[in-house]
C-alpha cells in the first residue's frame, strides 16, 4: 500500500509541469496569444499600449484611431487591442504576466465588462489560466465558484481530464479565425480591432439575454462576482508596477434600451459602477468611467457591441483618457 501511495505521488508530481506545458501551449494558439506574440513583433522598438479585454473590447476599440491620435501629441507607441469573445477576466493577469515579460509594453488598460455571472459558469473557457491565489480565492463566495475552484483543481493535477483543444477550438469563437497569418495581418491592418456587423433583432435579443442570465446566473446576485474582477485588477495592477508600467481599468458603455429591460445587465452595472469601481480606486488603481455608461440604442448593434458610429465614438473618449495618463512629449 505504502508503494502504491508512493507511486500515485511521484505521477502526480510529474503532471505538474506537463500541465504547465499544455496550458502554455494553449494560450500560444488562442486568439489572444497569437495577437499579443504579433503586436510584439509588429511593435518593434516602439513602446506598445495594451488594452485588453472581451469582443467588447475587440470591436469597440480602434487601436490605429488611437494610435493616430497620440502621433498628434508626438507620442508614439504601438497601439494594440487584445480581445476575444468571452474572454474572462481572471485570465487577464496571466495574459499580463506574459505580456510584460517580452519587454516593450509600456501602457496596459483592461475591460470592466458588464456581464459578470459568467465568472462561475461560462470561465470554462479559461480557467486553465488562473494562475494567482487571490482571483482563485475570489471564486469561493458561492456553491458554483467554489465548484469551478474545485475543478480547477482536478485539472492541474490530471492534465489528461483538460477538454481537447479541437472540442474548444469548436466551441469557442476565439479559436475560429486564430491563425498566426490571420493574426499578424488583423494587428498590421487594425492593431487587433474586429468591427461587430451583425445587428440584432431587439425583442429576439431581450428575450435571449433574459432567459441566458436566468439559467447562468441563479442566485448570484448576492454573491457579489465583481470581487473576481477586483482580485484580477489587483493582480494585474501588481505585475504593472513591479515593472514600472502605466495601469487603468475602464468601462465600456452598454445599450440603455436593452439594459433597463435585462433587469441582470442593470444589476450587473450598477454594481460594477457602486461596488467594483470604488473598490478599485481604493487600492490605488485608476479607473477610467465615461461621463455616461448607458448609451442610445443607435450606438449599438446588440446589447454591448458597437456598430461602426458607437466604436468610434467609444474610442475617441479612451484615446483622450490614455492621451492623458501619458507623459506630453
Amino acid at each position: 500500500m505504502a508503494a502504491f501511495a508512493a507511486a500515485i505521488a511521484i505521477l502526480l508530481a510529474a503532471t505538474i509541469p506537463v500541465n504547465a506545458y499544455l496550458i502554455e501551449r494553449f494560450y500560444e494558439s488562442s486568439k489572444v496569444g497569437l495577437a499579443a506574440r504579433a503586436a510584439t513583433d509588429l511593435a518593434g522598438s516602439r513602446p506598445m499600449v495594451a488594452v485588453v479585454g472581451s469582443s467588447q473590447t475587440g470591436t469597440g476599440v480602434q487601436a490605429l484611431r488611437i494610435e493616430q491620435r497620440l502621433a498628434r501629441d508626438g507620442d508614439g507607441p504601438f497601439v494594440a487591442t487584445l480581445a476575444a469573445a468571452g474572454f474572462h477576466a481572471s485570465a487577464f493577469p496571466f495574459v499580463v504576466r506574459r505580456l510584460l515579460a517580452g519587454g516593450g509594453t509600456d501602457t496596459v488598460l483592461i475591460e470592466l465588462g458588464h456581464v459578470a455571472q459568467d465568472q462561475y459558469q461560462g470561465a470554462w473557457l479559461v480557467r486553465s489560466f488562473i494562475e494567482d491565489d487571490g482571483v482563485r480565492r475570489a471564486f469561493l463566495d458561492c456553491t458554483r465558484g467554489r465548484a469551478l475552484a474545485a475543478q480547477i483543481d482536478s485539472e492541474r493535477i490530471a492534465p489528461w481530464t483538460y477538454t481537447p483543444e479541437l472540442i474548444r477550438s469548436v466551441i469557442d469563437d476565439s479559436f475560429r479565425d486564430a491563425t498566426p497569418a490571420v493574426m499578424r495581418a488583423r494587428m498590421t491592418t487594425s492593431r487587433g480591432f474586429g468591427a461587430h456587423t451583425r445587428t440584432a433583432n431587439r425583442e429576439t435579443l431581450v428575450a435571449l439575454l433574459n432567459a441566458e442570465f436566468l439559467k447562468e446566473t441563479g442566485g448570484l446576485i448576492d454573491a457579489s462576482p465583481q470581487a473576481v474582477f477586483v482580485a484580477s485588477a489587483s493582480a494585474c495592477a501588481a505585475i504593472c508596477r513591479e515593472r514600472g508600467v502605466r495601469f487603468a481599468v475602464f468601462i465600456a458603455p452598454i445599450n440603455q434600451s436593452v439594459a433597463a429591460r435585462v433587469p441582470v445587465m442593470r444589476h450587473f452595472r450598477r454594481e460594477s459602477e457602486t461596488v467594483t469601481v470604488p473598490a478599485l480606486r481604493a487600492i490605488g488603481i485608476e479607473v477610467l468611467v465615461p461621463p455616461d455608461t448607458l448609451w442610445d440604442d443607435a450606438l449599438f448593434n446588440d446589447h454591448g457591441h458597437y456598430n461602426a458610429e458607437g466604436a468610434g465614438k467609444f474610442t475617441d473618449w479612451l484615446g483622450e483618457e490614455i492621451a492623458r495618463m501619458r507623459p506630453a512629449r
